[in-house]
């Protein structure tokens, strides 16, 4: 559960990639982001400001797969969410850009990550890639 995913990218070579650093790497496209498989609580905290509790099943600095949903988000929706992460709360805005139901956990959600505070989006890299790459971002 605790190895990094690489998403298949749609070009064969990395020219689209060029010179850019970590941070421009992962605020591409969704697939283009790296992705962690983790098990981490998150609290979401709808529009009309009721907590939901749901589970993240992977994560990545651009977004994350939230699975085990008491409800059925619609495409679209945005929430606030909240969840510890290198031993940091963290609060996280998101829209969601999919959704679907899996057999095992229920409602899930695929939720793009929008407008994240510069330390935010470190406590994320840290705790993706590491504390080294956390501070190389272009």
């Amino acid at each position: 559960m605790g190895d990094i995913m690489l998403a298949k990218r749609s070009s064969p070579d990395n020219s689209q990639f060029g010179s850019c650093g970590w941070h421009d790497l992962v605020e591409r496209d969704r697939r283009h982001a790296v992705r962690k498989a983790v098990s981490l609580q998150v609290e979401i905290v709808t529009p009309d400001g009721t907590s939901q509790c749901a589970r993240v099943f992977n994560l990545s600095a651009s977004g994350m797969l939230i699975a085990d949903l008491p409800f059925r988000p619609e495409v679209g929706d945005v929430h606030e969410y909240r969840l510890s992460v290198a031993d940091q709360e963290i609060g996280l805005r998101g829209v969601v850009r999919r959704r679907q139901t899996i057999p095992q956990f229920g409602n899930a959600a695929g939720v793009a990550f929008v407008g994240l505070p510069e330390r935010v989006r470190r406590a994320l890299l840290d705790f993706l890639f590491g504390s080294k790459l956390a501070g190389a971002s272009a």
